[in-house]
């Protein structure tokens, strides 16, 4: 309808920002080429990163572009010098519908445009859904900053993604290069302490004839153990019968827990040990990493802190393809013949053994030097992240 405007109406039309529906007030220009005052279009565009939109024609552009349009403020000099009031003002003034010359207070939501009252009632618009004026520009207002919002949450979404993948990136390349700074050391300790592991954890003195039970010939029954959620972490995730456990990144709202392990991804096992000989078999899933062992009760929960017995874990570790004894000082490398799908862990309270077997194969994976709980609790000790799916049979 624009060109059946007169000339007059036209420079009133131009001289009107579309965001406050008045005179320009230092107007600036948009990457699109529409023109909105300068205010209007930052406070539009607030609080935005990315992804800044035209209120007028929704073009969009990833960074913000403001250009002072200096021929436009010229025109809207000679419009004030010519006194206009603009046509599209609401405050201080009122447009008129051309058909019926009466005051437009009402906006059509299906024809999208202002209409009067002789407009409402006529049958083009009498099944059409009319608002009052003020209520349909306070609603535009209102999606226009749920819109923000939601590019805000979305970019923050996507921002949280990037970051996650660059920490992954991170932690893969440190342990990597930890390895290697490692691996010098290790070669030169690892034939000396495997020599004296091997003379200390000989079958005669693992098995001495006061805890022959121990073997595996005499092997106890099964601990009834099952996992403890009080102590998971909230990153670790139980099956409803309390014996399978897994990692997943996501956070899960938990009970507060003086026993629940914050900075770790562990979890102990039900019932903890003061006294006797005591195995139970844990299955392994997956290629993540995992370690299992057993662990006493003043094990920190809410610090990070080094997996060995020094720290009151001893344990079997699965790690970037490698199985590992978590012992004091230096991890000691494991060379198995065969990968081990479920493992049986053997405790000895009153000798302070503890003891890994493949239980398949009935061959021992490895024996941790004797070693005093001082009376303390021990627990069944489990941690896994990745992709890695521990189960408590049976």
């Amino acid at each position: 309808r624009r060109s059946g405007l007169k000339p007059l109406e036209m420079l009133q039309d131009e001289s009107c920002c579309s965001i406050c529906l008045g005179i320009f007030q230092d107007p600036v220009s948009i990457h699109c080429g529409h023109s909105f005052c300068r205010s209007c279009i930052t406070e539009t565009w607030e609080g935005l990163t990315t992804n800044f939109s035209c209120p007028q024609c929704r073009k969009t552009k990833s960074r913000k572009i403001l250009r002072p349009n200096r021929e436009l403020a010229n025109v809207i000099k000679a419009a004030k010098r010519l006194n206009l009031q603009p046509v599209r003002e609401v405050e201080g003034g009122e447009n008129f519908c051309e058909e019926h010359q009466e005051p437009l207070k009402l906006f059509c939501q299906d024809d999208k445009k202002l209409i009067c009252l002789v407009c409402d009632r006529s049958k083009m618009h009498h099944d059409h859904s009319v608002v009052p004026m003020g209520e349909a520009a306070q609603e535009c207002k209102v999606r226009g900053l749920w819109e923000r919002t939601e590019t805000a949450k979305q970019e923050i979404v996507r921002t949280y993604r990037k970051m996650h993948k660059f920490l992954e990136k991170q932690e893969s390349s440190l342990l990597a290069q930890l390895e290697q700074l490692d691996a010098e050391i290790r070669k030169a300790h690892e034939e000396i302490l495997q020599r004296l592991l091997e003379e200390t954890t000989r079958e005669k003195s693992l098995f001495p004839p006061k805890s022959a039970a121990m073997s595996l010939t005499l092997s106890p029954p099964p601990a009834q153990i099952k996992l403890d959620p009080w102590t998971a972490n909230a990153r670790l995730y139980l099956s409803e019968d309390f014996k399978l456990v897994w990692w997943d990144i996501c956070e899960k709202h938990l009970p507060s827990s003086p026993k629940r392990f914050k900075v770790k991804q562990c979890v102990l096992g039900s019932r903890g040990f003061t006294s006797g000989w005591h195995r139970w078999e844990v299955e392994i899933h997956g290629q993540g990493r995992w370690a299992i062992g057993v662990a006493i009760e003043s094990v920190p929960r809410d610090r990070l802190f080094f997996l060995n017995p020094n720290e009151g874990i001893w344990a079997l570790c699965h790690l970037l393809n490698e199985y590992k004894a978590l012992t004091s000082h230096y991890n000691t490398r494991l060379t198995l013949r065969r990968v081990p799908k479920r493992i049986r862990i053997c405790l000895d309270y009153e000798e302070g053994r503890v003891v890994f077997f493949d239980a398949k194969s009935k061959e021992r994976i490895f024996a941790f030097p004797p070693a005093s709980f001082q009376g303390e609790r021990v627990f069944p000790w489990f941690m896994v992240t990745g992709d890695a799916q521990l189960k408590l049979l049976p």
